[in-house]
C-alpha cells in the first residue's frame, strides 16, 4: 500500500487536502490517496523517454504509448467500451507523401529541357495529387512589398502568371533587424505574407530560397519541427477536408526550394544570386527583373499511406442507475511530433506526456473509489492532436457513448510545468506554482460557477487571461477540447501554459514541476468528481452552435 507525505518543496507549501481544512464530498478520500507523485513521475520518465521516439502519430512509437497506457487500464480492471474490447477505438488517417522519383524541376532553354539537381523542394500548400507549374522565371529580390517604404519589388516589372524567385529575409541593420519598416524578418508566416504579395501582383507561383548570407540552407534548417507540416499531409479517412493547412485563401504556390535553384535559373543572366543580394542591401532598391530566355518547370507527385491509429478510452460505469447513462469524459492527448533523428528526439514531456500522465493517475483514483461517482467516467487519450486534431474529431463524431448524454469534457493539455527565467516573449504564456490556465466555461454559466467554487477550496488560483474565445494565441481552439465544444459539449481546458521550450528538444522530463503536476490532477479529479455526483445535470445556457461561427 501507497504511502502518502506531506510535500515541501523549496519556495512552495503544496497544502494536500487534509479533511479537516478543506472538506470533500463523501467517498472522495480513497481516490485522492491514490493520486500518488512517485506515479507521476514513473508514468512521465517512461513516456517521454528516448526509447518513445517522439510519440508521432505517424510512427509506431504512438502504439508502444497507446500500448502503456491500456496496459495500466488492465492493471486497474477498469472497463472498455470500444468494439473490440481492447481500450482501442481506433481510425484511420491518409498519410500523403512527396514521391521523390517522380518529383523535379526543369529548365526549358529554346527548345531543350535541362533537369536541374535541386535537393528535395517543398509546395506550401501540401499538393492533394500531381502537380506541374510552368512560366517564365523573374528575380523578386526579397519579394517585399511596402510602396510606402519606397520599396516595391513588384514595381516596373511584369510577374503576371510567371515564377518569381524571391529570398527569406530582408535587408539587415548592423542588429539583424529588417531596414524595411513593417518587415518581419522572423516567425512561419513570413513566407505566407511574401506569397500574399506575389499573388496581388499576379505571379503562379513563387520559388522561395534563402539568400546567400543565410546561416540556413533551408526551411527545415530554421525550423526543424515544421517537417510534418511540408514533407506530407495527414487526413482523417472520410473527412478529407479536415487537414491542416496553413495557406487557406492563397493561391499562388509557395514552393521552398535549394538555394542551387536560384543560382541554376540565374546562369546565363549576367549574375549570381550573391552579387544581387549584395545590391539589394547596399542601395536598399529594388533589383527586381525578368531572366531573359528561359522558363522553369516544377513538377510535384504524391503517394498515399493509410495509417491505422489508437485512442485510447477507459470506462468506469456510474452507480446510480439512471444517472450512470450520462458521462463526464477526461481527455488528454499523448501523441507528439516525434524526431529529426537519434540525436533530435522532441520528448513531448510536457506536451502532453503532462497530461496522459495526469489521466493514469485520475484512472487510479476512480477505480479505487468504494462507491463509483453517479454518473460514469470516460478516460480518454487522444492521438493526432498535434497534427491536426484527428483524434478527437474522430471521437467527436464516433462517440461511444451518445454526445447527447455527454455532461462535459475536461481537457489536460500541458500541465506539468511553471513560469521560469527563460520564459519571456509575446509568444509565451506562462502560470506561476500558485496558479492554473483556465479557458472554455463559455458554453455553461453553472459550469464556470462550479470550477470556481472548487479552486476555491484548492492551492491553486485560476487564471483566466487566455480565455477570451478572439484571444491573439487562439488556445480556445488549439486543443482537443474544441471538438467536443463544436458539438455543443460544456469543456473546460486546463493548462499551465506555453513556454519557450514548446516543440523543442528541450521539453523533457528534467523540467517538470511534479509538485504542480500533482496539484493539478487533484483538483481536475475533484472538479470531475463534483460534476459527476450532481443531482442536476449541468445546464448548457450558451450553447457553442449559438455564437453565429
Amino acid at each position: 500500500m501507497k504511502t502518502k507525505k506531506w510535500i515541501y518543496r523549496t519556495g512552495f507549501l503544496l497544502w494536500i487536502f487534509s479533511g479537516s481544512s478543506l472538506p470533500y464530498a463523501s467517498g472522495q478520500e480513497e481516490g485522492l490517496k491514490a493520486i500518488d507523485i512517485e506515479d507521476l513521475q514513473a508514468h512521465m520518465k517512461f513516456l517521454s523517454s528516448d526509447e518513445l521516439a517522439g510519440r508521432a502519430t505517424a510512427d509506431s512509437s504512438i502504439l508502444v504509448a497507446a500500448e502503456y497506457i491500456a496496459g495500466e487500464l488492465q492493471k486497474l480492471n477498469i472497463k472498455t467500451i470500444d468494439d473490440n474490447k481492447d481500450y482501442y477505438q481506433n481510425y484511420t488517417l491518409i498519410n500523403s507523401m512527396y514521391d521523390w522519383d517522380r518529383c523535379r524541376i526543369t529548365i526549358r532553354n529554346e527548345d531543350r529541357e535541362i533537369p536541374i539537381n535541386t535537393g528535395e523542394f517543398y509546395l506550401f500548400p501540401f499538393p492533394e495529387g500531381s502537380v506541374e507549374i510552368t512560366g517564365e522565371v523573374v528575380f523578386g529580390g526579397y519579394g517585399i512589398s511596402e510602396p510606402g517604404q519606397d520599396f516595391d519589388e513588384y514595381s516596373g516589372v511584369d510577374v503576371t502568371d510567371k515564377v518569381v524567385i524571391v529570398m527569406d529575409g530582408a535587408p539587415l541593420d548592423d542588429e539583424g533587424n529588417s531596414r524595411i519598416e513593417n518587415v518581419s524578418v522572423s516567425g512561419y508566416f513570413r513566407f505566407f505574407s511574401k506569397a500574399m504579395a506575389a499573388q496581388r501582383a499576379g505571379a503562379k507561383a513563387v520559388l522561395y530560397v534563402y539568400p546567400p548570407n543565410s546561416e540556413y540552407g533551408g526551411l527545415l534548417d530554421e525550423y526543424p519541427n515544421f517537417g510534418s507540416y511540408i514533407t506530407g499531409s495527414i487526413k482523417l479517412k472520410g473527412d478529407e477536408g479536415s487537414g491542416m493547412n496553413f495557406m487557406s485563401g492563397y493561391t499562388t504556390k509557395l514552393i521552398m526550394a535549394d538555394r542551387n535553384v536560384a543560382e541554376h535559373l540565374l546562369e546565363g543572366s549576367g549574375t549570381t544570386l550573391e552579387s544581387l543580394q549584395e545590391k539589394i542591401d547596399e542601395e536598399l532598391k529594388p533589383v527586381s527583373f525578368t531572366i531573359p530566355g528561359i522558363s522553369v518547370t516544377i513538377r510535384s507527385a504524391v503517394t498515399e499511406k493509410h495509417l491505422e491509429v489508437p485512442n485510447v478510452v477507459g470506462f468506469i460505469e456510474g452507480s446510480d442507475p439512471e444517472l450512470k447513462n450520462e458521462v463526464i469524459i477526461y481527455s488528454a492527448h499523448f501523441d507528439h511530433i516525434g524526431a529529426k533523428d537519434e540525436d533530435n528526439i522532441f520528448n513531448g514531456a510536457d506536451d502532453n506526456a503532462s497530461g496522459s500522465t495526469a489521466m493514469l493517475e485520475l484512472a487510479e483514483a476512480y477505480s479505487l473509489l468504494p462507491v463509483k461517482p453517479k454518473r460514469s467516467i470516460i478516460l480518454l487519450w487522444i492521438s493526432g492532436e498535434e497534427i491536426g486534431l484527428f483524434g478527437s474529431r474522430y471521437y467527436s463524431e464516433n462517440p461511444l457513448i451518445s454526445l447527447d448524454n455527454t455532461v462535459v469534457n475536461l481537457n489536460m493539455d500541458m500541465i506539468g510545468r511553471v513560469k521560469s527565467e527563460a520564459d519571456t516573449g509575446a509568444s509565451i504564456h506562462m502560470t506561476t506554482r500558485e496558479s492554473l490556465f483556465v479557458i472554455g466555461g463559455h458554453q455553461s454559466s453553472e459550469l464556470m460557477e462550479i470550477n470556481n467554487n472548487v479552486f476555491e477550496k484548492q492551492s491553486l488560483t485560476p487564471d483566466y487571461s487566455l480565455n477570451d474565445r478572439d484571444h491573439p494565441e487562439r488556445l480556445y481552439y488549439r486543443s482537443d477540447h474544441i471538438n467536443f465544444a463544436s458539438k455543443d459539449v460544456p469543456v473546460l481546458f486546463f493548462s499551465t501554459g506555453i513556454h519557450t521550450d514548446y516543440h523543442t528538444v528541450r521539453d523533457t522530463y528534467d523540467k517538470i514541476d511534479f509538485d504542480k503536476l500533482y496539484a493539478v490532477t487533484k483538483l481536475v479529479f475533484i472538479l470531475g468528481y463534483e460534476i459527476a455526483n450532481r443531482p442536476q445535470r449541468i445546464s448548457v445556457d450558451n450553447p457553442y452552435s449559438s455564437w453565429g461561427r
